[in-house]
């Protein structure tokens, strides 16, 4: 799901089982791609926090 794990995330096609095995080899394979992955997850999983999404709501009731 691109909208929620933007560009933190490895992602394949769910029905092609070569584009699985491609994308689980390279999460192992490439430490650079891992570490990267991980950084940017860390900072992605801040857009879900309570209070954040509490805010994001909050704000869309003031616009209706």
């Amino acid at each position: 799901m691109p909208e929620v794990a933007a560009d933190s995330t490895c992602l394949v096609n769910p029905f092609d089982v070569e584009s699985i095995r491609n994308g689980v080899l390279k999460v192992i394979e490439n430490e650079n791609f891992r570490a990267e992955l991980i950084a940017k997850g860390q900072e992605n999983v801040k857009r879900f926090a309570p209070r954040k999404v509490a805010e994001m709501y909050l704000e869309l009731y003031r616009k209706i």
